[in-house]
């Protein structure tokens, strides 16, 4: 009787925890996009659920992006936890240069699911991840920590904007302030970096953020500065708008200019990190190079030394420089021009001069846009005058620097132009 009634209380005992087991279970639809640029079609996409204290509790579901928009869904997933962890690793679709990256890229998100959960996964989401669970170890709950995270983020980027959303809910394909912080901090980590690079510079920065929430490498605040000045917002939100209306859809991109500048101008960290350089001389030392920025003026015969054009690139993009000058810049337009070597140039090409008169002189220099750890140059020589050097900088339509240019002669004897 004793043995009866132990089982029948033990019967009780199981089917009471089962039931309290399967009512912790909820069914979950959870849909949304990877984004750096759009993640393209067949990318794995990896949940994991979370305990209260973001431990993976074992149980793992896996989808796959459905189309070059970054759209992925799980559909009637059982979890008993309402956080999550999504990964994906894939190719994407790169916004500054205008095409698809040559290597994946990871990027991951926590989420806390709702009725109807919403879940998108961006550089932002990725770069807080860290940051969330320190500031949860510390006692901060998930929803806090989230957003505090995310106001942290945006202040190292000198964003002073209090967003009414966390990071899983902006997408680079909707209007809205908070997405275009989303397209200008995305941008700025892409830059003109290879694939490699753009994991590197996520990964440390998630890192530094960890503790204090804080950039406090200099090196990394150089890095995103160095090259944030030479993005054009214009040429992004073409590129963006054009890959979306390949894919039929016709969005409008929000201006984000405004943020790119405020971190160019605003931002303590110094550009040591420049993407192209031009050094004060050219492949030898007795060659002048005419587009070093603190070479403003020379003279020709004073200076005994040739001239040239000579860049160092550590990123593809390219160079145009435009040469240009008007007889009423000149006291010596009698003898008032330049030239360069034929044979002599290196990854740089010659137009052939736009307006040419003995009033007007205009020409262009460029080189491929591939020029990752190349150097361009083509030896020159000027005559006494006045110019103006326009560079256009890694593609840009708009000119990214402007300098004059004064050239001397204080021998009168020697009189040779390039007319």
């Amino acid at each position: 009787m004793k043995k009866l009634l132990s089982l029948f209380i033990l019967s009780i005992f199981i089917i009471s925890c089962d039931s309290e087991d399967l009512a912790d279970v909820q069914v979950s639809n959870i849909n949304g996009v990877f984004q750096k640029g759009p993640y393209l079609s067949g990318t794995k996409i990896d949940l994991y659920e979370l305990s209260e204290d973001l431990v993976q509790t074992g149980k793992t579901f896996t989808t796959n992006i459905t189309d070059n928009k970054g759209n992925y869904s799980f559909n009637n997933i059982e979890l008993s936890s309402k956080l999550i962890q999504l990964d994906g690793l894939g190719y994407y679709y790169n916004e500054v240069l205008g095409g698809n990256s040559d290597s994946q890229l990871m990027l991951s998100a926590y989420h806390e699911i709702e009725e109807s959960s919403t879940a998108n996964v961006n550089i932002l989401t990725s770069l807080e991840k860290q940051r969330v669970s320190h500031l949860m170890s510390q006692g901060v709950d998930f929803g806090s920590a989230k957003k505090q995270a995310l106001s942290e983020i945006l202040s190292n980027f000198n964003i002073d904007e209090d967003l009414d959303t966390t990071s899983e809910y902006l997408n680079l394909s909707s209007s809205g302030n908070g997405n275009a912080i989303l397209l200008s901090i995305s941008s700025i980590i892409q830059g003109f970096r290879s694939d490699a690079e753009v994991n590197e510079i996520i990964s440390n920065m998630a890192t530094d953020l960890k503790e204090d929430g804080v950039i406090n490498s200099e090196i990394t605040g150089s890095k995103l500065l160095s090259q944030a000045i030479f993005l054009d917002s214009s040429t992004i939100a073409e590129n963006l708008s054009n890959k979306y209306n390949e894919m039929g859809d016709n969005i409008e991109i929000y201006d984000f200019g405004s943020y790119l500048s405020s971190f160019i101008d605003n931002s303590e960290f110094e550009k040591n990190h420049l993407p192209v350089s031009y050094p004060e001389t050219g492949d030898t030392f007795w060659k002048l190079n005419i587009l070093h920025p603190e070479t403003t003026n020379f003279d020709v015969y004073a200076c005994d030394c040739e001239q040239s054009l000579f860049a160092d690139f550590k990123v593809d993009g390219g160079l145009k420089i435009k040469i240009s000058a008007s007889d009423t810049f000149s006291e010596q337009s009698e003898c008032f021009g330049w030239g360069y070597g034929v044979g002599t140039n290196v990854n740089i090409m010659t137009s052939a001069p736009t307006s040419w008169t003995d009033q007007y002189k205009e020409q262009f220099f460029e080189t491929p846009k591939e020029t990752k750890n190349l150097s361009a140059k083509l030896d020159m020589s000027f005559d006494p005058g006045t110019y103006q050097i326009d560079y256009y900088e890694l593609g840009s339509k708009e000119p990214t620097r402007t300098k004059t240019l004064v050239v001397t002669r204080d021998n009168p004897e020697i009189n040779v132009c390039f007319k």
